[in-house]
């Protein structure tokens, strides 16, 4: 199938390396190419360090990029799930590139022409302390629909409380979704990225607890706007069942192996005494509901996961 790709007349007068975006792709490199359009398309042209995430189609991967300058491919012979993969691209940025800001963008979303330069200047003249700035995320197939407007953490249940409104005016913000983000590099490069032992969810939960126990900052600019296929590198069902936690949830497994293990680790990296006990007790008892829960549906195997990863130590690094 040839992917529709856009290629802008006036590409040389758009040009800005002081922003480097990295992507990352497993098994949807449509969305890919559909969210690079969509960057190419904008006032500002950023470099792109893509990385393939073991779809097993690097060759094919390469061939649909080498139409586009300013793009790095980092394939991957393995899945390395989202922290890793964010974190290749942030190192060879590192390494090899002398930007100011690293835009961390999921592959399955398209970004308005604005989005780029209305984050860099919300920026640049807003305090110091400001690490990073996260724009307004709608529902692609529902663009009156907000995803992520902000929000605050929740250090018991340890989930993002999402606002799912938007205000008009810049604010700062608690929570900053790994979904798309403005950082500084210095910063990022501060913290070493994401934290490797989160394969997949939470982890922009850990970084953004990890920023603000520094003194840093997010700033939510709702003026730069971006449009998000919610779910797009987990499933190509449309109907999928937004809930990952509900009995039929076709990855539901998965999500438990995961998130259980994610929030006890985060618990114990970044809570101390009485909130840490809490929010220990909170866990396991909001987990042996669900393991109820999953046992009254007949499905024993989510059941008897979700008890297996409340009682044992994850090692996973």
């Amino acid at each position: 199938m040839k992917i529709p790709r856009i290629f802008p007349n006036d590409l040389m007068s758009k040009v800005q390396h002081k922003i480097a975006i990295v992507l990352v792709n497993y098994q949807n490199l449509a969305d890919t190419i559909e969210c690079i359009n969509s960057i190419y398309s904008g006032n500002v042209l950023p470099f792109i360090v893509l990385i393939d995430n073991a779809s097993g189609n690097a060759e094919v991967v390469e061939s649909e990029i080498a139409f586009y300058p300013f793009i790095k491919h980092l394939p991957s012979r393995v899945n390395l799930g989202f922290a890793k993969a964010n974190n290749l691209g942030f190192n060879w940025i590192f390494e090899n590139l002398n930007t100011e800001y690293i835009f961390v963008l999921n592959n399955d979303t398209v970004i308005e022409r604005h989005t780029l330069e209305t984050l860099v200047a919300s920026i640049q003249q807003s305090e110091k302390s400001v690490a990073v700035a996260a724009p307004l995320i709608k529902v692609f197939s529902d663009r009156h629909s907000i995803w992520y407007g902000g929000g605050e953490i929740n250090y018991l249940k340890m989930v993002p409380e999402i606002i799912q409104e938007s205000s008009r005016e810049n604010t700062f913000t608690g929570f900053a979704s790994g979904c798309a983000g403005l950082f500084k590099t210095d910063v990022l490069k501060q913290l070493g990225g994401f934290d490797p032992f989160y394969f997949m969810y939470d982890e922009d939960v850990e970084l953004s607890i990890h920023l603000r126990s520094l003194g840093f900052k997010i700033l939510f600019v709702p003026a730069a706007v971006i449009y998000h296929k919610c779910q797009g590198s987990q499933t190509k069902e449309k109907s999928l069942n937004p809930n990952q936690l509900h009995p039929s949830h076709p990855a539901l497994l998965f999500y438990l192996r995961n998130t259980i293990p994610n929030r006890k680790y985060t618990i114990s990296k970044h809570l101390k005494g009485y909130l840490k006990f809490k929010a220990q007790m909170a866990q396991t008892i909001y987990w042996l509901g669900k393991s109820f829960q999953f046992t009254l549906y007949g499905k024993f195997e989510a059941s008897f996961t979700t008890l297996k990863f409340l009682f044992i130590k994850s090692t996973r690094v």
